[in-house]
């Protein structure tokens, strides 16, 4: 996929309020995700380098126990195998995350869900 529109992208729901869409080349992905007010993506971690830029809204991110308010233009790093979470405040937020390597989990919608709230 060398060009993409991410609104003909399919979407994931992650769960209730959690949506994102995916794309990727060889080496980087990309996550678009849009988080209603409130919703949260719990503490977890894996092997992949993440940058996330937050587009509109505002979210608390903690990443490594480090907690902060971050709003549209900021951006953040998470490194591989950090713990990290991420919390939508009032006016929700939509975030773009890029991930390298690739998440293959990513690829098979029905395998999402379980990555980002296990258990």
């Amino acid at each position: 996929m060398r060009y993409v529109i991410p609104e003909q992208l399919p979407v994931q729901e992650l769960k209730e309020g959690i949506e994102h869409r995916v794309a990727w080349g060889k080496n980087v992905m990309i996550s678009m995700l849009e988080m209603a007010p409130a919703t949260a993506i719990p503490e977890h971690s894996h092997p992949h380098e993440q940058v996330g830029e937050i587009i509109s809204g505002s979210v608390q991110v903690i990443i490594a126990g480090e907690a902060k308010i971050l709003e549209a233009g900021h951006i953040y790093f998470v490194s591989p195998g950090e713990k990290h979470s991420l919390r939508a405040l009032e006016s929700g937020a939509v975030i773009r995350d890029f991930f390298t390597p690739i998440r293959e989990e990513f690829r098979s919608p029905e395998s999402t869900e379980e990555r980002y709230f296990p258990g």
